[in-house]
């Protein structure tokens, strides 16, 4: 993993129980939500939490970030109604009769420093209008598209306010 950012400040390589819980809970609200709030199989749930908790740590290593709540504050309402255009653009183009498709990969290059920005990033693009992330290398986004019209504006848009959350200019 290349040096951190100078907004990235790496935290000793020391798991905590606190941090374990932490992550933990985490999973275990995302287990309950696949599962539909259903605990038949909890036995299992346990085992999976507990090790994706602890594979989380060497997958996204402990960081110190300068998150601005400002940031979140307004980023929040703007991810919410793009999720809702982004739902109504799919149910439009699957019941107009020609749906109008302009599909296509696109490579987009990032500018966000930092593992845990440029996730966050991917993973936002996915509940956008007509976007959803296919892969993320390095400083490289592939996104799959419906309609690549203004596509790189939008995503220096969105790219921009993920910053704002974590203090990047």
């Amino acid at each position: 993993m290349s040096a951190p950012e100078k907004n990235e400040t790496p935290l000793p390589h020391k798991i905590t129980p606190f941090g374990v819980l932490l992550r933990a809970a985490s999973f275990l609200i995302a287990w309950w939500a696949f599962t539909e709030g259903s605990w038949k199989e909890w036995g299992v749930a346990v085992v999976v939490v507990l090790a994706a908790s602890l594979a989380s740590f060497h997958i996204l290593p402990l960081r110190s970030w300068r998150w601005s709540l400002t940031g979140l504050a307004l980023f929040v309402p703007y991810f919410l109604w793009q999720s809702l255009l982004g739902g109504l653009d799919v149910a439009w183009r699957a019941l107009h009769p020609r749906m109008p498709l302009k599909t296509g990969l696109i490579d987009y290059t990032l500018r966000l420093p930092g593992d845990l920005p440029r996730v966050f990033l991917a993973w936002t693009v996915s509940l956008l209008p007509g976007t959803a992330s296919v892969s993320l290398d390095g400083d490289r986004l592939t996104v799959h598209v419906l309609n690549d019209e203004e596509f790189e504006p939008r995503m220096r848009d969105v790219e921009d306010r993920i910053a704002k959350i974590f203090g990047v200019s």
